[in-house]
């Protein structure tokens, strides 16, 4: 899956949960798409284990900082 689909992708899904698109900004998208390699089942764990730990941490949105902690989480970084 290509960046500008994985984003496009991940906006539905954020806009579909009621959140807005600025939930999670261009760098974290980048750096899913990075880590994902393009396989959708590792960008759904990757966003799922990133919300959860924004959550945690009382973020307001999801940066690369956040994606990095995630992806580390599932032992992909």
């Amino acid at each position: 899956m290509c960046p500008r689909l994985l984003e496009v992708s991940s906006i539905s899904r954020i806009e579909a949960a009621g959140a807005a698109r600025s939930i999670i900004d261009e760098a974290a998208v980048r750096a899913v798409a990075g880590y994902c390699q393009g396989t959708p089942r590792i960008i759904n764990s990757i966003m799922t284990s990133a919300f959860m730990l924004g959550a945690q941490m009382k973020k307001q949105s999801i940066d690369s900082e956040i994606i990095l902690a995630a992806s580390n989480s599932l032992a992909l970084g």
